[in-house]
């Protein structure tokens, strides 16, 4: 538990059976130090803040918030794009630089509640090869000029409902997106403004999107489709009501 303070830390480890717990009075601050970030092998770049491996039944919690600290890292502003960069230009900037705020993967019954992720230089949230996956009342704040840095992204996960989210973002807010031959088979979005679904191929359990504010950059909800032999997201049928 992180309780009436600011925290400095690099990478921390969710063991199976665990909730980090922040407090309100808590603010969990990415180091800038990368050098505290251990190399994640699963995924281009290093480990994130938060992150939770083979950690079944783990998850974060409590109305406190999650920094990654992306304005240190700005060097400019291209007046083009008006998107902020990182180094010389933003193709330029290292992946390997940058640090999502928390991560899950090849996990289950894992949850993400209340807390609040700002400013992060990559991802907010990450699920990967994940099944009974929550994300409730999360809300996520950034610039809309910061460059691929995502809200929530779902990667080649089973069950997974993300539900009264608030998203700020300069990149997608929610992306759902499989990872080499793993893929979803359903996807249902409902809002209190409209509904609609889609089916995509091979079966598993769907993702849920319900009562969800969207703002950003790119796309409200990105569909992501990686073919060839790494496997993808091939949309079978759509309707809307």
């Amino acid at each position: 538990m992180l309780q009436s303070g600011v925290f400095l830390s690099g990478t921390v480890f969710l063991r199976p059976h665990v909730t980090l717990f922040i407090d309100r009075t808590a603010v969990l601050k990415a180091s800038l130090n990368h050098s505290m970030f251990v190399t994640d092998h699963d995924w281009p770049g290093q480990a994130a803040l938060v992150a939770g491996y083979n950690a079944d039944d783990s998850g974060v919690a409590g109305r406190g918030v999650i920094d990654g600290q992306s304005p240190m890292f700005v060097t400019s502003l291209d007046q083009k794009t008006d998107q902020f960069l990182f180094g010389a230009n933003d193709r330029a900037y290292p992946e390997i630089d940058r640090v999502r705020l928390v991560d899950f993967a090849h996990s289950r019954n894992v949850s993400v509640q209340d807390v609040s992720l700002i400013d992060s230089t990559g991802f907010h949230l990450h699920f990967l090869n994940c099944s009974s996956v929550l994300a409730e009342r999360v809300t996520v704040k950034s610039d809309l000029r910061w460059p691929n840095n995502d809200g929530i992204d779902v990667t080649s996960c089973n069950d997974t409902t993300i539900r009264d989210c608030d998203i700020t973002t300069g990149d997608d807010a929610i992306s759902p997106k499989t990872w080499c031959a793993l893929r979803f088979s359903s996807f249902v979005f409902d809002t209190q403004e409209r509904h609609a679904r889609s089916g995509f191929q091979q079966s598993a359990d769907p993702l849920h999107l319900i009562h969800c504010i969207c703002l950003d950059f790119d796309f409200n909800v990105h569909q992501r489709h990686w073919g060839g032999e790494q496997g993808g997201l091939r949309p079978a049928a759509q309707s809307s009501d």
